[in-house]
């Protein structure tokens, strides 16, 4: 048992964070789903307490502190017996300054790039990007039915709407053979039923019809993600857990793409290096109706690596992520409740650019694409209309030594959105 994870700060945030983002909550799922965030099970943490040395469960305990605290300070209401949810007048968008439309102002500069706080419609009506786009890497807001704190539509087509109109001035800027890529949520219900909205289907459909992209993968990322749909798999038992998200990657003209999936190569297995190191195939074998032939000799010379699955899995958080959290919370900033590991954006960066070329992150949230780009030696543009997101992706340069600029007069905006 680590008594690392019962410190009540920690215990506060994590529980505070589900409440923000998940619809009512009976007890069992909200124990399931600390537990599941901070890494560690429950049963872990059985232990005797008291004079009586009673056997309780230190989690728990500490999970029902953090829900009364919520509930005296007037945050939390009660649905039903036992069924509990944020106040929406509580939601911490509250305390967030987002920029007008029409408004924009540079936030930060490095060698390699610009951060913007703004609405990337705005970025794109005035013309300050004025060079080829080679890949678009972000994560966008959920049609989910209770949006974060950083906006969204619950409706599809309001969405789907949104999300359009947001594309198109970036394809229009796409260099040829461009990418976009966009992590989008696999846990999207039709309103009161365990069935799975076609969101990422009619999204699919209307980048091909509306904007001319071509679908070149739906990638899937596995991830140590708590369990969900909250309702749908720990309430009420219809689903299994959802351990994946999708992350959807589409092209102007797929034959003047610049991918190279050499940039992003595995180590090879132990295994396949000593069958390497053996002489390969030692007899000849067929199968499927001879479709497929290995012939004596073959994988008898080690290769430069692994050619990566389309299905992979990567920790949603991360070590930079963390450090960003912890300099919101110093600087009193509430924390992004869902940012994109460097891992998952570095794949991609290097997948799908070349040294020098350019990225764009339209939500960019607290900088994860700027720090990827910055460490693959990528230049880039960062737009974020979340005056506190865009303060706090500061912290992500000073971690690496990166050198940047800070313009004095965004640092004096936050009132002014």
């Amino acid at each position: 048992m680590s008594s690392a994870v019962l410190n009540n700060t920690l215990i506060m945030n994590t529980v505070s964070s589900i409440y923000e983002s998940e619809e009512s909550l009976d007890n069992r799922s909200l124990y399931e789903m600390v537990a599941s965030k901070l890494g560690v099970s429950l049963s872990d943490f059985q232990a005797p307490v008291g004079k009586s040395q009673t056997v309780r469960n230190l989690m728990t305990r500490k999970i029902r502190w953090a829900q009364q605290t919520l509930k005296i300070k007037g945050l939390l209401e009660q649905k039903s017996r036992g069924v509990w949810e944020l106040l929406k007048t509580n939601k911490k968008d509250e305390y967030l300054h987002a920029t007008i439309d029409g408004k924009m102002i540079i936030a930060l500069s490095t060698d390699l790039g610009v951060s913007i706080c703004a609405d990337s419609r705005t970025v794109f009506a005035s013309g300050v990007i004025d060079e080829p786009i080679h890949l678009t890497l972000t994560s966008s807001p959920y049609p989910i039915q209770k949006p974060r704190a950083y906006g969204g539509e619950s409706d599809m087509n309001a969405w789907l709407d949104m999300m359009m109109k947001t594309l198109e001035p970036i394809v229009e800027r796409l260099a040829k053979g461009g990418s976009i890529v966009i992590n989008l949520s696999n846990d999207v219900f039709l309103k009161g039923l365990p069935a799975r909205s076609l969101y990422l289907e009619y999204f699919t459909i209307a980048c091909w019809e509306k904007l001319g992209l071509y679908l070149m993968e739906r990638g899937v990322w596995n991830s140590n993600k708590y369990p969900s749909p909250t309702q749908w798999a720990c309430v009420k038992r219809y689903h299994a857990k959802s351990s994946y998200e999708p992350v959807l990657w589409f092209c102007n003209d797929p034959l003047a793409c610049p991918a190279d999936n050499r940039r992003i190569l595995e180590e090879h297995s132990e295994s396949h290096r000593q069958f390497v190191e053996s002489g390969g195939m030692k007899y000849e074998y067929q199968h499927g109706d001879g479709a497929y032939r290995k012939r004596v000799g073959e994988f008898s010379k080690l290769g430069s690596g692994r050619i990566p699955n389309n299905s992979f899995y990567i920790p949603n958080n991360c070590l930079s992520g963390r450090e960003v959290n912890q300099y919101a919370k110093a600087l009193g900033l509430p924390v992004h409740s869902a940012k994109m590991p460097e891992s998952l954006a570095n794949r991609f960066v290097r997948h799908l650019t070349e040294e020098g070329q350019v990225v764009l992150d339209h939500y960019s949230g607290t900088g994860t694409t700027p720090e990827a780009c910055e460490l693959t030696g990528r230049r880039w543009f960062a737009i974020e209309r979340v005056w506190e997101y865009v303060r706090q992706s500061f912290r992500r340069f000073d971690i690496h030594n990166i050198d940047y600029w800070v313009n004095p007069a965004f640092l004096a905006a936050q009132n002014e959105f």
